[in-house]
């Protein structure tokens, strides 16, 4: 089950200076300064097995969902308060896992700049890796783009295109950085 923290490895990125970081919030947030390997481990356990908990039942459970209640893909109301109660309550979940774990880290001052941010992202995956994010967010956005051209909910297509469409033009950046990276090692 590689997938789960895998996942919950991308939380964890390196500053200038080497020290090490937990971004519970993604880019944006301030992170927490993990002092030493142990508690990077316990972190990495901890939100691994909170997506397994979560992620796990959400992925299985959602296509007998929208079987049993097709309301929630082709009513824009309907989806809304689904999207609303799962963001919550995933919000709410990862709270109660974490905040005995991050109650006594310290915060980084500031946030990690969005270049660097991302050139962690390139050191992880290989030149390979990158592009498959790429191709699996593209594949996402034309789902959403056939979504539309069926007629399903415009609301939940946009969405999709929108959202994939950022997460592509992130694969892309990383991508960029990893082959300037693998440029520069090459005599």
């Amino acid at each position: 089950m590689r997938y789960f923290s895998y996942i919950a490895e991308q939380a964890f990125k390196t500053d200038e200076h080497g020290r090490r970081l937990f971004f519970k919030g993604g880019p944006w947030s301030r992170p927490y300064i993990i002092p030493d390997l142990e508690t990077e481990s316990r972190l990495l356990n901890r939100r691994t097995w909170m997506y397994r908990l979560t992620m796990g039942p959400l992925i299985l459970g959602q296509p007998f969902l929208f079987m049993w209640n097709p309301q929630v893909v082709f009513k824009p109301s309907v989806f809304l308060v689904y999207l609303a109660i799962v963001t919550l309550l995933m919000a709410v979940i990862d709270h109660l896992a974490m905040r005995s774990l991050l109650s006594g880290l310290q915060r980084s001052g500031t946030r990690l700049p969005m270049g660097q941010f991302y050139l962690n992202a390139a050191l992880k995956h290989s030149p390979v890796w990158c592009a498959l994010g790429l191709l699996a967010c593209l594949s996402f956005v034309a789902g959403g783009a056939f979504l539309t051209s069926q007629g399903f909910n415009p609301l939940v297509s946009w969405l999709c295109i929108v959202f994939f469409g950022l997460c592509s033009i992130a694969w892309a950046y990383i991508l960029k950085l990893r082959l300037a990276i693998q440029d520069d090692k090459q005599p």
